[in-house]
């Protein structure tokens, strides 16, 4: 598989997992009747599954791309996303200095791969 495509579906469902989880609630752990009780909603649980397939798919990641590399592109690219999403999927407030932050750190990627003429 292309590394560019495995890291593009990397990205798609670390953060669709991230917002299956957001809008699924709460998940909650207990002891009853001396067993173990676990209640999820559907969307929780397929966030769970999601965000899951995205770490084996990070794993994968990891021999195809220089460490240095894809960090920083993989969290600076996540955290626009989120932001992204959360602003018109959930209808959160973006502040004007979280926007900065965010510019601040895609500068921050792009500059550190940038590659010095000789």
């Amino acid at each position: 598989m292309n590394r560019y495509i495995l890291l593009t579906t990397y990205l798609a469902t670390s953060v669709s997992g991230l917002f299956m989880m957001k809008l699924g609630g709460a998940l909650s752990f207990g002891l009853q009747d001396g067993g173990v009780s676990f209640n999820a909603s559907f969307r929780s649980l397929l966030g769970i599954l999601l965000y899951g397939c995205s770490f084996l798919q990070y794993i994968m990641l990891l021999p195809r791309f220089d460490l240095s590399f894809l960090i920083p592109v993989s969290s600076g690219v996540l955290y626009l996303l989120v932001v992204l999403f959360s602003h018109f999927v959930l209808r959160e407030d973006i502040s004007a200095l979280q926007l900065t932050g965010v510019c601040l750190v895609l500068a921050g990627v792009i500059i550190m791969n940038m590659k010095a003429k000789s």
